[in-house]
């Protein structure tokens, strides 16, 4: 699974509307990439799982999500309605790089960016290179 994080520096390139990812697996999940093979019977979304489907479904067109009130962005909880919120209508990006100018809204971004100028593999395997 985390064979595809790509600590290189090589960008992954969508070959359709060449939009660019530093991790292949963004490239994979792209709404473009051909194995998009469930496919939305509303609208013209399409995922890679059954699970990302239904919850697009659920969120989307089933009235079970949070609806964003400046966007037609449906959150599948309020939580998340609060960080598409904060980190797209708000522009708030609290999570600084100590190494450069890269700033985001979620920690979790800003540590796997940290991990990138430090070289740290926290998800390693034990038996072979892959991180």
């Amino acid at each position: 699974m985390f064979s595809n994080i790509n600590f290189t520096g090589e960008v992954f390139t969508c070959s359709k509307c060449n939009r660019q990812w530093t991790e292949k697996d963004y490239l994979d999940k792209h709404l473009c990439q051909p194995n998009k093979q469930y496919q939305c019977t509303d609208c013209d979304k399409s995922y890679t799982t059954k699970k990302s489907l239904r919850a697009h479904m659920r969120a989307a067109h089933l009235g079970q999500g949070h609806q964003c009130e400046q966007c037609n962005h449906s959150a599948r909880t309020g939580a998340n309605l609060r960080q598409h919120v904060s980190s797209v209508h708000e522009g708030e990006k609290k999570f600084n790089c100590p190494f450069c100018y890269y700033s985001c809204n979620l920690k979790s971004n800003l540590t796997k960016h940290v991990n990138k100028h430090t070289g740290t593999k926290p998800h390693q395997c034990p038996h072979c290179e892959y991180s």
